[in-house]
């Protein structure tokens, strides 16, 4: 940066990351309001035209907010983020030949070139951070795992780790975190689709 030395201020998360509470979330209200603040958070960003495109635990920072100590939970860690133009226009243009990200997140369509980044990615990524935050495993470590063929490989959990593990997940919030696992990224629930459906369980 030219000019005189510059200096970023952002805030103190005293908290940490979420990497922390991995495994060890056992009551819903605990998880309810990771998944609402974070589902807002990256609402926010794809409304600004924006893709995070590296979701994950470490990327998730939190605090207990002074006074009534309810946990706060913010999204960080921009570096490989990107704005486009315009969201709604999914094709070509959300595309790149490399890849970014972290990849025991990232979805396949990601992993695999042409390496295509849209806003479902970012479901893709979002709900592996939900489902490790649940059982303390990370994706693809899966204790019962699913069948190893075709598109079922690329499932980063199973529905069954997910239940028994994940002991505070029901089976609709089960059924829902499998959607966004999704091969096919367009069959995955949008963040609209997730605020109506998880938020207010």
């Amino acid at each position: 940066i030219d000019g005189p030395p510059t200096t970023i201020v952002m805030e103190y998360m005293t908290g940490g990351s979420t990497d922390a509470l991995c495994g060890t979330v056992k009551q819903w209200a605990t998880l309810r309001t990771i998944i609402t603040q974070t589902l807002h958070a990256l609402q926010h960003l794809h409304n600004c035209n924006v893709l995070h495109r590296d979701l994950k635990p470490h990327n998730m920072l939190t605090q207990r907010n002074e006074g009534d100590g309810s946990l706060c939970v913010k999204l960080t860690d921009f570096g490989v983020s990107k704005v486009y133009d315009d969201l709604r226009d999914i094709d070509a243009s959300q595309r790149t030949d490399h890849f970014r990200g972290t990849s025991a997140y990232a979805p396949p369509e990601v992993q695999m070139a042409p390496h295509v980044y849209t806003t479902m990615s970012d479901v893709f990524s979002w709900a592996c951070c939900i489902g490790h935050l649940a059982t303390g495993l990370r994706p693809m470590q899966h204790q019962n795992p699913p069948l190893q063929s075709g598109t079922s490989a690329f499932l980063p959990y199973s529905a069954q780790d997910l239940a028994e593990v994940g002991l505070c997940l029901d089976a609709k919030v089960v059924a829902v975190l499998m959607r966004c696992f999704d091969f096919e990224k367009n069959n995955r629930p949008d963040v609209e689709d997730l605020i109506s459906e998880l938020t207010t369980c």
